[in-house]
């Protein structure tokens, strides 16, 4: 007989020991030994698994309710430090997961009833990216922000900030620790029918990492949420709403700084005055003559002959969505960039305690 003992041997085998033990002797215990997690309920999953059309408050709570979870696969944990929603339903939610026959098999639609409900975590590969997904029957929630709670260094990639998830695999029975206070928080926006975001701070961080559909209400949906270690938006991850928050040093802006100041209006403009909103051409003209020659400075030159009478309209305008498609792929290796140094700052915060 082998008495080798092993790491893994040394695990408690209950549940709740095994998870209590993890978040114990995790190297970020200090950043969470404040704080209390219980495990997922039917009763939860029952209520998130609503009709996104009768109950549009879900978008907003659902996020908030898992927001600084904790997920458990083996003997391995992630904490989850940023989540957003979307509905299944075209009707509700204009990104939702696709459905067709090529991408069936990539869905995060539970495939059996876990003693949690009908709910799952899975991993589905989408443009070239691994996604972590906790899919329900309603919607499903996409991880963009995550921290290994049993690994340490940045070489083992002990955070990810992005779409991309790949220091994590759940099994079909992974577990799902949810944290007391977004609980609490989450509780009151479900009951909350005239909720129109998750909380009142940091308004454009709550919108979701979309690159397409700008003529759609539903992109502007503020139903991103965080957990308490990102409660800083320097940690946060950026989006191309969010990115000219950057802080460079350097000391001119660049392109992709210049097109999020733009989205950003675009967003306030659609967020005050929904689909009546309109943005003036001359916003477009004054980027214009900051650009450089390419394909950026064409596409806005493009944007700007939209224009009827000084303003262009936002909402059902396929033709500015397309142009603004361009805009926001341009700005994807420089959000990649900015939430690597988000990871590196949050890194640097954590394994400083």
């Amino acid at each position: 007989m082998d008495n080798t003992v092993t790491e893994k041997s040394l695990l408690p085998t209950n549940g709740d020991d095994l998870f209590k033990h993890i978040v114990g002797v995790s190297p970020i215990y200090q950043s969470l030994a404040d704080q209390q997690y219980v495990e997922l309920s039917q009763e939860i999953t029952n209520e998130i698994n609503k009709d996104w059309a009768f109950f549009p408050q879900l978008r907003f709570a659902t996020s908030q309710l898992f927001a600084g979870c904790i997920l458990i696969s083996g003997s391995t944990a992630l904490l989850v430090n940023c989540v957003e929603s979307y509905g299944r339903l075209k009707t509700v939610d204009s990104h939702h997961e696709r459905r067709t026959t090529s991408g069936a098999h990539q869905s995060s639609f539970p495939k059996a009833v876990s003693k949690y409900g009908q709910i799952t975590v899975c991993l589905t590969q989408d443009d070239s990216t691994t996604k972590l997904k906790i899919g329900a029957a309603s919607c499903n929630l996409l991880v963009t922000s995550s921290t290994r709670l049993d690994k340490q260094t940045i070489a083992n990639k002990t955070i990810e900030t992005g779409a991309n998830t790949s220091n994590f695999v759940p099994v079909p029975d992974t577990k799902i620790y949810m944290n007391a206070e977004s609980l609490k928080l989450g509780r009151i926006l479900l009951e909350d029918e005239t909720a129109t975001c998750i909380d009142q701070s940091y308004i454009l961080y709550q919108l979701r990492q979309l690159r397409s559909k700008f003529y759609c209400m539903s992109t502007y949906s503020l139903c991103r949420s965080f957990s308490s270690i990102v409660s800083d938006i320097t940690y946060r991850p950026y989006t191309i709403w969010t990115l000219c928050e950057y802080d460079s040093p350097q000391k001119i802006d660049s392109q992709s700084h210049k097109l999020s100041k733009v989205f950003q209006s675009i967003a306030l403009l659609v967020l005050k005055n929904g689909s009546a909103a309109q943005i003036e051409v001359m916003i477009f003209q004054d980027l214009y003559s900051t650009l450089k020659d390419g394909t950026i400075k064409d596409t806005v030159e493009q944007i700007i002959k939209l224009q009827d009478n000084g303003s262009i309209e936002i909402i059902n305008n396929m033709k500015l969505s397309n142009l603004l498609q361009i805009l926001a792929d341009f700005m994807t290796a420089s959000i990649n960039n900015s939430n690597q140094m988000a990871s590196k700052l949050l890194s640097q915060n954590l394994y400083k305690k």
